[in-house]
């Protein structure tokens, strides 16, 4: 039988695998034929022909499926110059299908994991410009989308490697992945910053009132006063609408964010930093605060959560080293100027002008949570090295993140704030508890008692029905699966988070008491 022939025959056999109007019997026996067809020496080559000259997707999938199976199971049966030959024609057809209408999406994706299969096999003895192609691919605009894929692609499958592969080469692939790691990132960054820039270029910043200060405003209604501090060298912070991006441009971002992702999940910390990487992936971040209810505010939610999903990555990881102080006060920073702008009490619209409002609730769920875990992480791990800088301002963020906190829109979100608080009470309880409690006491006292007895204060009042009548009247009475009622974990949340308070102040004990026996005895009035 010829090429020709063959492509015909099993393409009606996927057709009628696949159709519904196929018995059960019927598929058993077209399955048997399929697999005596695979079992054909040097079958690859008419996948060579199948994956040329047809467009239906079942025989590309099973093509490509032959491939993928010969690399992984036969590789080593396979001649040099074989591997090279197959090695080339998946970068062709990869390249070729990328401009294709007629290649779907999943199919490109397919390919690229059988190149990458090959690679992890190859590379670098029998494959030298395996990663080099990638990078390549990601500098050339025409190939950029691609190369981005091909890498994230490289990074899932490589990075935590098939159990079947030997320790050594384990070892091995680990490190040319680490040697790469900084080239990788330039070329994905610089794909980034190339993006933010043209979107810079074409809106109209409007300065902040202060450029020179991290400012605070709290509620009128909150005790806590407000309060200004000068904060020398910090990036100014983003303006309150960006341009829309076009397809491509979110696509190519999308993908680059999700190749970071991955990359900062296992590369370390000193491989993974440059100076312009915490600025480029918070203006993705902000831009995930555009608002409305079209299309192109659900990609920028997502473009904010993926670039949220990045800064998480990094600040998760277990130890970071004394000489990286400054990426955890840029962080700091830039974390400061964001939960301004979105606990801001006017709410930005595509015109430019504003109406007072409460942004949160405008903004995605998932994008919410993203970022409170963020503040979890970071203040959970490394709020203690951000206070002994003496110069930072920990009490100025604590009254953003009150203001943060008590606008939330889900309660779930709020749920998140009190872990928040939860992680830097223990802080401070934990700072009672070393051999100098009592300079830590004269500090906890005079920077933050006014805060936390304020959070008390707020958090009882949420709790109470004469303050919170709407909200608390929505709260399910049913139990969940663990026995345990809307009411109850909502009152729960509450009451953990006011015990830590309570724990720190022992002057105020008997008034916070009082208040918390009031609130247990009264929770409805």
């Amino acid at each position: 039988m010829s090429e020709e022939q063959y492509l015909y025959g099993v393409e009606g056999l996927l057709n009628e695998l696949f159709s519904h109007g196929s018995s059960n019997e019927r598929k058993r026996e077209i399955e048997q034929t399929l697999n005596e067809f695979q079992q054909q020496t040097g079958l690859w080559r008419f996948c060579f022909y199948f994956l040329e000259h047809s467009s239906n997707q079942y025989l590309l999938m099973f093509s490509l499926k032959v491939l993928e199976d010969l690399v992984n199971k036969m590789w080593a049966s396979v001649v040099h110059k074989e591997r090279l030959e197959i090695q080339r024609f998946l970068l062709n057809f990869i390249t070729w299908s990328h401009g294709s209408a007629s290649v779907e999406p999943f199919i490109q994706k397919k390919a690229i994991k059988v190149l990458v299969d090959i690679g992890r096999a190859d590379w670098p003895h029998q494959y030298p410009d395996f990663f080099s192609t990638i990078i390549q691919s990601i500098q050339d605009p025409s190939k950029c989308s691609l190369g981005l894929t091909m890498a994230l692609t490289a990074s899932e499958e490589l990075a935590t490697p098939r159990e079947d592969l030997s320790m050594a080469r384990k070892e091995e692939l680990q490190k040319l992945l680490l040697d790469t790691v900084p080239q990788l990132l330039t070329a994905v960054l610089s794909v980034l910053e190339a993006i933010a820039d043209r979107q810079r270029r074409t809106v109209a910043e409007t300065p902040p009132s202060s450029p020179d200060r991290l400012s605070v405003i709290t509620s009128r209604d909150s005790p806590v006063k407000a309060l200004q501090l000068p904060l020398p060298h910090h990036e100014r912070a983003p303006p309150h609408h960006y341009a829309p991006l076009d397809v491509q441009s979110e696509e190519l971002s999308s993908v680059a964010l999700k190749c970071l992702v991955h990359v900062f999940s296992w590369a370390p910390l000193s491989a993974a930093l440059s100076p312009n990487l915490l600025t480029t992936i918070f203006h993705f971040a902000s831009v995930g605060c555009e608002i409305g209810a079209d299309a192109r505010t659900m990609s920028c939610a997502q473009l904010g959560s993926l670039a949220m999903s990045c800064l998480n990555e990094l600040v998760s990881k277990p130890q970071i080293p004394t000489e990286f102080q400054d990426f955890l006060v840029t962080l700091f920073v830039q974390m400061f100027n964001f939960l301004e702008r979105i606990t801001e009490e006017v709410v930005p619209s595509s015109t430019g002008s504003g109406e007072s409002g409460n942004l949160l609730s405008h903004l995605d769920d998932s994008y919410l949570e993203k970022f409170s875990e963020l503040l979890r992480v970071f203040i959970s791990n490394h709020i203690s090295r951000i206070e002994v800088t003496g110069v930072l301002p920990v009490h100025n963020f604590l009254l953003l993140l009150y203001k943060y906190t008590f606008k939330q829109p889900q309660l779930d979100g709020f749920f998140l704030c009190l872990e928040c608080w939860d992680a830097f009470l223990d802080y401070l309880i934990g700072k009672l508890a070393s051999p100098s409690r009592a300079v830590a006491m004269v500090e906890t006292h005079s920077q933050y008692k006014e805060v936390v007895l304020s959070l008390v204060d707020s958090l009882l009042h949420k709790a109470q029905f004469r303050y919170n009548a709407n909200e608390l009247d929505d709260l399910d009475s049913e139990s969940d699966d663990e026995d345990e009622t809307e009411w109850q974990h909502f009152l729960r949340h509450i009451i953990e988070t006011t015990v830590k308070a309570a724990e720190l102040y022992p002057d105020e004990e008997i008034h916070m008491m009082v208040l918390y026996a009031q609130f247990l005895c009264h929770p409805l009035l």
